[in-house]
């Protein structure tokens, strides 16, 4: 019964940072200059951990039984783990001596926890000392240590979210443990309540009092403050770190008052991992379908989904919570929106056991044709050295190191998962939204918004032999994986033609290698393969279809701009055209910009750059999504730029690390590359002045809202309303002590009556949006439902996946429920009047209308005889011409 709490505090994690069961062999660290990896022994199949959930599986239980028992048994594999250390148990092919030296590693770990409850530093957790020491070991070991491997930028590491994690794991397991001992004791001094022997009533009287101790204990842990448990969290992570050889909690002064907490790597990492199967997910994916979710005629929730003990226990909400913007844990649901989430977690997934086979075989090569790293296989050889590293933040080790073991703690994760399901007729992913109603796939590595290598795995469980349409769609996304997404469909299905014969040459390493996307292009070649040798072919792959600047298409749309609409190819376009490039046509103002600035003296060095597609395309495509010019400037130096050096008279100054974009022995200053920065933020404004229009309206909405003392509210096409309100937040600081030594934190507290301007102003825009996104795929899944049709669908924000035979169908509706959405011109008239009736609501008949039924101000009491005076801004006014609509249906790319 404790074991299901582990899943609940995962949730703050991001999507991708997953793992499941796996355990490396020990032989060396293989020389990856080496085109060919030994896999053979990479992951073992026989592992203690992994076998735990495998032959669950394999079980001749049914479905629901063996799903129960995967739940259960998924988060205690740490705990399985170091018990079978403990006491020596070991799988076939694991490290005989790493295990033994583990194993008096461990006792010793027991004998320092208890000792530190012992003395009591538990550090206020009442109830701790309840739980065995190998349990709260596991905890913590099963949370630090994928976390000392999961964060490639070490420097921002969120401690702080690591400690609550573990704080509140911990408290809920002393919660289930006191549970367990009280009904214990209650089932006891039931029996023996009404006995009169001396004996009997002397145990009664001493169960009733540690009962009341018990019951004492759990009010106080129940009532526990979240800074007492990131406390908690802190202490026992701290302790393990002082007295064990896995990790290092380390602290670094950066600046005056200014310091970082990060953690990483030991010694014997590298042994433990070698020896255990590591646990690090929220769920595998579910081998029956998920529950449903169900919401009364009040939209609350009245019965949880997801997996089983999800819908026993409520462990996980359907909306994610939010910290900053608090108040949307509390906002309703409506039936379109848990609908949608229902029929998508209701799409059956298998693995593609060929791509499963060929990236494990012994002779895959391992490298791309830049010669990159395609599978990450091993942590990487100086991971315990990173601490040495550390000692100089520019050391570009640090980066390698830890973004390698990210990526090997990720591509284990997902090929961990596959080998478990290998054998499973069939398996789900369950699916949440966020407070915006964006959809979010399963807690899992392995799933159709991981990266390309959790894509290439995965294949729609019903297939279908492949007509016309369909072939056509693979051959074009095979072209798509293999880089051509920027040619129109007829050059990249002539591409396909033409070298076809060597596609479908499964061992010719050489056209895969050069693919900008190898695995999932080796996953159409298959396809292609399958279909070559035998027309009847039942093809199962997700053909993904991908939308263009998806921000713009629908910041364009609501504007009704007709010619940024064309450069995000919205209007209509035949197959032997090519698709508009936005980042591409905006080089040439950014280049005559440059050119311009070049000519002041300090700017001399900007005509050095040359303007690649690269050096703007990020900039560009996150500017709907809140981006300022320093953030601009600060992915443009971490991409392209690293510091020279520092001269406190001339100030920062950088030198180019991407010959192609200027050469390396040009240096630039601080004050170039904010330039430039500048130029890249301000080129779309400037080309598309209905655009600029619009994100001036909006701000100057939000601006006057927070002015009312007012959130942002608004309604999605389909019903539900949405409200953002992000609070002030207050630092303080709480201290604490582990073994002798002084730990200080830092923590944040929201001040729920006030609101954040800055924040509310910066993150309105991108959250608009982004509930635009998702409001198109509840339209196109409750259409979907509403026809009848049978499709397999799969969604990533804003990419679309189908079977091939069904692109067609899909893209239709894609669109279809675009137009919905602002198919007419009062768009952002309807936007203004809900923000109009909100201010109404609260302000009555302070609020001013003019005789058009427009708000023109607010009147606001100051306590003397002339009020304060807020004024609205006017609604925007938008060209009704409906071009844009009437085109979409007819575009080839608005996705591709």
């Amino acid at each position: 019964m404790i074991k299901f709490y582990f899943t609940t505090f995962h949730m703050k994690f991001p999507a991708r940072l997953f793992s499941t069961s796996f355990t490396l062999n020990n032989t060396n660290i293989i020389n990856e200059k080496d085109v060919k990896y030994i896999t053979k022994n990479f992951l073992l199949e026989n592992s203690n951990g992994f076998n735990l959930i495998k032959n669950i599986i394999n079980s001749d239980e049914t479905s629901e039984v063996k799903q129960n028992k995967i739940e259960v048994e998924l988060n205690n594999i740490w705990h399985t783990e170091i018990t079978d250390i403990l006491q020596k148990k070991r799988s076939l092919g694991l490290d005989a001596i790493g295990s033994s030296i583990l194993a008096k590693d461990f006792h010793n770990l027991i004998g320092d926890i208890e000792n530190f409850i012992n003395k009591g530093r538990t550090n206020k957790l009442p109830g701790v000392e309840y739980l065995k020491p190998s349990l709260i070991i596991s905890i913590v070991l099963g949370k630090v240590i994928p976390f000392s491997l999961r964060h490639s930028d070490i420097f921002n590491q969120p401690t702080h979210s690591l400690f609550a994690e573990i704080g509140k794991i911990l408290k809920y397991q002393s919660i289930f443990e006191l549970h367990h001992r009280i009904g214990l004791i209650q089932n006891r001094v039931e029996e023996i309540k009404n006995y009169t022997e001396k004996k009997l009533v002397s145990e009664f009287n001493k169960l009733t009092k540690v009962l009341d101790e018990y019951k004492n204990t759990l009010k106080n842990l129940e009532e526990l403050s979240g800074e007492s448990i990131i406390k908690v969290g802190l202490g026992f992570t701290a302790l393990l770190s002082e007295t064990s050889e896995f990790y290092s909690l380390e602290e670094q002064i950066i600046a005056k008052n200014k310091s970082i907490r990060y953690i990483i790597p030991k010694n014997k990492l590298k042994t433990l991992i070698n020896n255990i199967t590591l646990m690090d997910t929220i769920e595998l994916p579910m081998i029956i379908p998920p529950l449903e979710w169900k919401i009364d005629d009040n939209e609350k929730i009245i019965e949880y989904g997801g997996t089983i003990l999800n819908n026993k226990h409520r462990i996980r909400p359907l909306r994610t919570k939010s910290v900053e913007n608090s108040d949307a844990n509390d906002m309703t649901y409506n039936k379109e929106l848990v609908d949608a989430v229902n029929f998508k977690s209701k799409i059956p997934y298998t693995i593609n056991l060929k791509i499963l086979d060929f990236i494990t075989r012994d002779e895959f090569i391992n490298r791309d044709k830049k010669d990159n790293v395609i599978i990450y296989k091993h942590i990487h050889p100086d991971s315990a050295l990173l601490g040495e590293y550390m000692k100089d933040r520019k050391n570009p080790k640090i980066s390698e190191i830890t973004t390698h073991n990210s990526k090997f703690l990720y591509h284990s994760s997902i090929i961990s998962i596959a080998k478990l399901m290998k054998d499973v007729k069939e398996f789900y992913m369950t699916v949440f939204i966020d407070w915006r109603g964006r959809f979010y796939t399963s807690s899992c590595a392995l799933n159709i918004q991981g990266g390309e290598l959790a894509r290439s795995l995965l294949l729609f469980k019903e297939g279908q032999k492949l007509n016309d349409i369909g072939l056509k769609a693979l051959k074009i996304y095979t072209a798509n994986a293999f880089g051509l997404d920027k040619r129109s469909k007829e050059e990249r299905l002539d591409w396909v033609e033409q070298n076809l014969h060597k596609i479908i040459d499964i061992d010719n390493y050489e056209i895969w290698r050069e693919a900008d996307e190898p695995l999932l292009f080796l996953a159409c070649a298959l396809e292609l393969k399958g279909y070559n040798e035998d027309p009847n072919f039942i093809s199962h792959l997700p053909i993904l279809m991908d939308a263009t600047c998806n921000g713009l298409q629908h910041l364009s749309a609501m504007v009704n701009d007709f010619v940024l609409a064309e450069k995000v190819n919205l209007l209509k376009s035949t197959e032997n055209d090519n698709p508009r490039d936005l980042y591409s046509e905006v080089i040439p103002h950014i280049k005559q910009e440059i050119l311009e600035a070049s000519k002041s003296y300090e700017h001399t060095n900007l005509e050095r750059i040359n303007v690649e597609r690269c050096l703007v395309k990020r900039g560009l495509m996150t500017i709907t999504y809140g981006a300022t010019e320093r953030g601009i400037y600060d992915q443009i130096v971490s991409k392209f730029f690293q510091k020279d050096e520092w001269n406190k008279t001339v100030g920062l100054h950088f030198v180019c690390i991407d010959s192609d974009i200027a050469p390396k022995d040009v240096v630039f200053t601080q004050k170039n590359i904010l330039l430039l920065s500048k130029i890249i933020y301000n080129s779309l404004f400037k080309i598309h002045p209905n655009l600029n229009t619009l994100m001036v309206y909006f701000n100057s909405i939000v601006k006057v809202l927070c002015e009312l003392d007012l959130p942002v509210n608004w309604v999605t096409p389909y019903g539900l309303v949405i409200q953002q309100k992000y609070n002030k937040f207050t630092k303080y600081n709480e201290t604490t002590y582990v073994a002798s030594k002084r730990y200080k934190l830092v923590l944040r507290k929201a001040d729920t009556t006030s609101i954040s301007k800055q924040k509310q102003i910066q993150a309105f825009i991108p959250n608009f949006v982004h509930s635009m996104d998702g409001s198109n795929i509840v339209l196109l899944i409750n259409t979907i439902r509403d026809e009848g049709r049978k499709i397999n669908f799969a969604s990533i924000h804003d990419c679309f996946a189908t079977h091939a035979n069904d692109t067609a169908w899909l893209s239709w509706y894609v669109k279809q429920s675009f137009i919905r959405i602002y198919s007419d011109s009062s768009f952002l008239r309807r936007f203004h009047n809900y923000i109009q009736l909100r201010i109404q609501a609260k302000y009555g008949e302070d609020a001013h209308f003019d005789k058009d039924g427009v708000l023109t101000h607010v009147t606001i009491d100051n306590g003397t005889d002339i009020p304060d005076r807020i004024d609205i801004p006017k609604p925007l006014v938008v060209n009704k011409d409906n071009k844009i609509y009437k085109e979409i249906l007819h575009s080839e790319y608005f996705i591709n």
